[in-house]
């Protein structure tokens, strides 16, 4: 944590080295055994900002990593950049809905339609929250593309919470705002 903060606080060609180190040492303990050390050290190395790391840090997530982690795998990811859309996919499958709607946050700047499928999908999940979060990340992606599918699902909502964040997500595509 401390070593990706100090990176990126530091003049520029000193910046570089140290990021560089800092990144080093991180990358390897994404491989350690515990838990909350892998979660730090891809958090921490999100916040170095060196990006050919985005995908030791991908392979952090899948539906059997911890939810702490998983989420601080995709906030790293999304520090650094848009990640690939199969890693956002991957998370979305996963048993924990925290995990579910940070992958649904960070989908929000994922270009085209791979994040919109992706989007759509999770405002069709089984849990409303997760619905909720997808309507309010369409809303913030202003992709009138997927209004058409937003408006069917938001004719079944059930959820009131979720159906609230569907029709707001409906009047801000239907505004062009």
């Amino acid at each position: 944590h401390g070593l990706g903060t100090l990176s990126q606080r530091a003049e520029a060609p000193v910046a570089q080295a140290l990021r560089d180190d800092a990144a080093r040492a991180l990358s390897s303990a994404l491989r350690d055994e515990e838990e909350t050390v892998r979660a730090a050290a891809a958090e921490a190395l999100g916040r170095c900002g060196v990006k050919s790391y985005m995908g030791a840090i991908a392979e952090l997530i899948d539906d059997r990593t911890p939810a702490t982690t998983a989420i601080a795998a995709l906030r790293a990811l999304g520090s650094l950049g848009s990640p690939d859309p199969s890693v956002l996919v991957r998370a979305s499958l996963h048993q924990d809905a925290e995990v579910v709607k940070e992958a649904v946050a960070t989908a929000v700047a994922i270009a085209g339609p791979a994040g919109s499928k992706l989007l759509l999908a999770a405002a069709s999940h089984a849990r409303w929250d997760v619905r909720r979060a997808a309507a309010r990340a369409i809303a913030a992606r202003r992709d009138r593309h997927v209004l058409d599918d937003l408006r069917r699902l938001a004719e079944v909502e059930k959820d009131a919470l979720a159906g609230e964040a569907m029709q707001d997500a409906i009047r801000i595509l239907e505004s062009g705002a």
